[in-house]
């Protein structure tokens, strides 16, 4: 899936989630909810594993 189209998905700015991915900012709560809604996955799966990036 391309940024364009996830984020045509999430209806978020394409650079907003090209700066989520590369770690650039954090995204809000609702941003999170929206991006596992357009994944058809649960929200705890975005926290799976982060204590290892810390």
């Amino acid at each position: 899936m391309t940024q364009q189209h996830l984020s045509d998905l999430c209806e978020i700015e394409k650079a907003n989630l090209s700066r989520i991915e590369s770690g650039k900012t954090n995204p809000t709560i609702l941003t999170l909810l929206k991006l596992s809604k357009s994944l058809d996955t649960q929200l705890t799966e975005f926290f799976n594993g982060a204590e290892s990036h810390v």
